[in-house]
């Protein structure tokens, strides 16, 4: 085999490979199936509900305030609170989700 070809070959599982460990970005139920099956770690939240914010877009700003409640929502549910009580991606999850609520309903006082 020549070098061009044993590295044709090489790039060619790396695709594969590639493929295999993303996700498909339009498919958010796999990907939080995906999330579900890795154990519900902060971290994959944290970039899953930080990719969903800068990509949703709705013409109504209240529903996209409603969509993204209801990501951070599900994420809040989905990781246990007594093991990740001091993991520094779950308390930036708080802090985004407090950031969000506080943007569309500021205090009055």
């Amino acid at each position: 085999m020549s070098s061009l070809q044993a590295l044709k070959s090489r790039l060619q599982k790396v695709e594969e490979i590639k493929k295999e460990n993303t996700q498909e970005v339009t498919d958010h139920s796999t990907w939080i199936k995906k999330i579900d099956d890795l154990g519900n770690k902060p971290d994959d939240w944290l970039q899953y509900t930080r990719f969903v914010k800068g990509q949703v877009q709705f013409t109504d700003e209240e529903r996209r305030h409603s969509y993204l409640c209801s990501v951070y929502e599900k994420a809040m549910k989905a990781i246990a609170f007594d093991s990740n009580k001091k993991n520094t991606s779950y308390a930036q999850l708080l802090i985004d989700y407090a950031n969000l609520k506080a943007y569309v309903f500021p205090c009055l006082f």
